[in-house]
């Protein structure tokens, strides 16, 4: 059945720039080198209270304590929300860094010889890499796996050999990408320690927006002229409540973020056709349409090309095809092929 239209949906989240005007005083700038240099002295000492329990052998933590007695946040003038927000940044870069890692480990597993004449050995490390659990102690790791809830599908054993293996894998990597860099997260407000409002009332041809944002004194705040964006003001899109600000050579900069619209699904413009599948010709259609000819003449081509390289490889005693140059090149070009047939 074709899809309708859903206006609920919420599409991609897209980032605007908006600068600062060049009229701000020397008070509000002041203010906001402040910050900034708050910011940059904090941000690695968060970096590394964040890092530390995992590099020492320990799980990612989903939810960190940032105020309280419980915790270990480094001692900063931020107030609480600036605190989160940090926080925040620090941990959705290292999910991202972990995603990547455990993506990587897997595609190695899966590729590696030796592992697939073991598959129990295999799927050990893949249990493992499944739960992030790479740099914790084996006897920990047993405890992870016994707290894990029956199924058919559920690990049964796991070797210390694997344990042993999936942390070399990681510090190995830790050596060669190292961790990420907190350097590229700028400084951040939200809706609790900001106000974003347009300046109606205001007849400078610059001030088009206010940002009123809470400095490093107990409750001042400044208020900040932004200048017009004329690409995002023409957007009609979900503005966000937290905010980017920057410092470059040219002045301070806002990035503001907007959720754009659902892009709706296509409605139909033509009547109801006939489609035939076949391998001479890929598809036909009741209009006429022939698309895909030849497709079982190009498709037995490739064949032809990917059975002599086979055969070329066993009779001089290698067995293992992806290490033949001229098979990979071979198989990459089938698969774009056939890509580019489908997607007609």
């Amino acid at each position: 059945m074709p899809k309708t239209p859903d206006s609920t949906a919420k599409g991609l989240p897209r980032s605007y720039l908006f600068k600062v005007a060049p009229e701000l005083n020397a008070g509000k700038e002041a203010a906001l080198d402040a910050l900034q240099a708050e910011w940059s002295r904090v941000l690695p000492l968060a970096f590394d209270w964040y890092w530390k329990p995992f590099l020492k052998g320990g799980l990612l933590p989903r939810q960190t304590v940032r105020s309280g007695p419980a915790s270990t946040f480094p001692s900063t003038s931020f107030g609480t929300a600036t605190r989160d927000l940090m926080a925040v940044a620090i941990q959705g870069q290292a999910a991202s860094w972990a995603s990547n890692l455990k993506n990587r480990i897997a595609k190695s597993c899966m590729r590696d010889d030796v592992l697939a004449e073991d598959e129990a050995f295999r799927r050990e490390i893949l249990w493992i890499n499944r739960c992030r659990a790479w740099l914790l102690p084996y006897k920990d790791q047993l405890a992870l796996l016994e707290s894990q809830p029956p199924s058919d599908n559920k690990l049964q054993n796991l070797s210390l050999r694997a344990s042993r293996i999936a942390r070399r894998m990681v510090r190995n990597y830790l050596s060669r990408k190292r961790l990420p860099n907190p350097k590229n997260l700028p400084l951040q407000v939200n809706q609790l320690n900001s106000v974003w409002a347009n300046a109606h009332t205001s007849k400078a041809p610059w001030a088009r927006h206010w940002l009123r944002i809470s400095t490093l004194e107990r409750n001042q705040r400044i208020e900040l002229p932004v200048m017009a964006n004329p690409f995002a003001e023409r957007k009609k899109e979900e503005q966000a409540m937290t905010f980017s600000l920057m410092k470059r050579e040219t002045g301070w900069y806002v990035i503001a973020v907007k959720r754009r619209e659902a892009t709706p699904w296509p409605t139909f413009k033509t009547a109801a056709i006939g489609v035939d599948l076949g391998l001479r010709t890929l598809m036909s259609t009741s209009c006429g349409d022939l698309i895909g000819r030849n497709f079982i003449k190009s498709l037995q081509s490739y064949d032809a090309q990917i059975q002599r390289i086979q055969k070329g490889l066993q009779e001089a005693g290698e067995f293992r095809l992806a290490r033949c140059k001229r098979y990979r090149k071979v198989i990459a070009q089938f698969r774009g092929w056939l890509k580019t047939k489908i997607g007609q």
